[in-house]
């Protein structure tokens, strides 16, 4: 049993020791993926230009549409091939199965679970953060209609609701959490799996939530280290740009190409540190909740003794 930081610091060090294996078993579909978001990104601001001299733009509609709609498949594909990858290499890591291919194929064998779980995880917090945008628009309107104490009435209402909304993502986004790492580690039908899920967060509640939250944190912080260079490039050329065209602002130049491509480059390690850590961290604390709550180390360790005494 570890505290919070040491699982959160164990989580990176198993993907860095291990990190030749995770790029890869994670290399194409953090690659699919990224050129999937990168893609419909630039097809829908391609038609928006297009949109934008023409009112009868329905063939580039068309079309931008067909693409956008094939890359939201190629995403959630390559999403779904990352889950699996990730959930065989945490048995791999927990010596669940003695080779990442032998967990590969444990896994392929519950891949609709996978599936569905994946989903299942992200609906609380997508439901959390529309209801908190309602809030949010809400207290916008209200408070604008304030006199001159707007700005101190405005500061209270939206510190509370920053901190409520956190809270609330990181409870919602703990059973999710939980869910995934179960459907990893457990061999049971997905009602039991939901079940045993639901008590490990409820039994652990301020515990799992401080956990999200650290880890969550740690990953942005290393998303945001591995950027740090595309960001700088970014600045860099925009300011060139800027000087050699005599533009007045960042917002009236266009991304040239060639960073598009860098861009995607990162957006693809950025997929797989963020899938590998997550995933990590997940089955980390799951394996805690289960010695913390369930005992698994000494239950394996009598059944030991019983083999031995019979």
């Amino acid at each position: 049993m570890l505290a919070l930081a040491d699982m959160v610091s164990l989580a990176f060090r198993l993907v860095r020791v291990n990190i030749r294996l995770y790029s890869r078993v994670l290399f194409l579909p953090a690659l699919f993926s990224a050129v999937a978001s990168n893609l419909a990104q630039y097809s829908m601001m391609e038609w928006l230009k297009v949109a934008a001299e023409s009112k009868l733009a329905v063939a580039p509609f068309a079309i931008a549409m067909a693409v956008i709609l094939a890359c939201i498949v190629l995403w959630f594909y390559a999403a779904w091939e990352l889950c699996m990858r990730c959930s065989a290499m945490s048995r791999f890591l927990l010596q669940l199965n003695a080779s990442y291919q032998e967990a590969y194929e444990a896994i392929k064998k519950r891949r609709w679970l996978i599936f569905g779980v994946y989903n299942l995880a992200v609906l609380p917090p997508l439901l959390v953060l529309i209801a908190w945008t309602v809030v949010i628009v809400s207290a916008l309107t209200v408070v604008s209609r304030l006199g001159a104490e707007r700005l101190l009435v405005g500061g209270l209402v939206f510190f509370v609701i920053g901190l409520l909304l956190t809270v609330s993502l990181a409870i919602t986004s703990l059973y999710g959490a939980l869910l995934t790492a179960g459907a990893v580690v457990e061999d049971c039908s997905f009602k039991t799996l939901a079940a045993k899920s639901f008590h490990f967060a409820k039994a652990r509640l301020l515990r799992g939530a401080s956990f999200i939250c650290l880890l969550t944190v740690a990953i942005m912080v290393a998303n945001f280290a591995i950027s740090s260079p595309l960001t700088i490039l970014e600045a860099i050329e925009t300011a060139f740009v800027i000087k050699q065209s005599g533009l007045s602002s960042f917002s009236e130049t266009a991304e040239p190409t060639h960073l598009r491509v860098i861009s995607a480059m990162f957006d693809v390690m950025l997929n797989m540190v963020t899938f590998s850590v997550a995933y990590t961290g997940y089955v980390l604390f799951f394996r805690d909740l289960k010695l913390r709550l369930e005992a698994t180390d000494l239950v394996g360790r009598l059944e030991k003794l019983v083999k031995v005494d019979n």
